[in-house]
């Protein structure tokens, strides 16, 4: 998630055709193809294709996670990486239905309603 934050707060990105675009343009064209997948049975494989591919690899990062320690050995990585998409897809409509850009302290606020505590509640008994 906090690469997720990272990405989004920039001003441009590389898509995927290796333009520089505005990150306002890139959220906004990901928010109007969600209202597409309603309408286009194309647009919706196309997109699902894409969904599955970022959960696979967001799942397969926290199975690498509970491996290394990091993510506790109960989660399933499947259930918690669709979670994970719904939260950054949640920010993402935030920010071109409302403005909302500033992500400070929201990696933490994350890890606090998700049960992982944060880096001030870490070292409180």
């Amino acid at each position: 998630m906090a690469a997720s934050l990272a990405t989004i707060e920039q001003d441009t990105v590389t898509d995927a055709a290796g333009r520089t675009v505005p990150v306002e343009e890139l959220l906004r064209c990901v928010v109007q193809t969600w209202s597409e997948i309603l309408r286009s049975e194309e647009v919706r494989d196309g997109a699902t294709a894409g969904f599955e591919g970022v959960r696979r690899s967001i799942a397969d990062a926290l199975r690498r996670g509970q491996g290394a320690g990091a993510i506790p050995p109960g989660a399933d990585p499947d259930l918690a990486a669709r979670a994970a998409m719904g939260l950054l897809h949640g920010l993402m409509l935030q920010r071109v239905a409302f403005g909302t850009t500033d992500t400070t302290g929201l990696a933490e606020g994350i890890r606090a309603v998700l049960g992982g505590g944060t880096k001030h509640a870490a070292g409180r008994a």
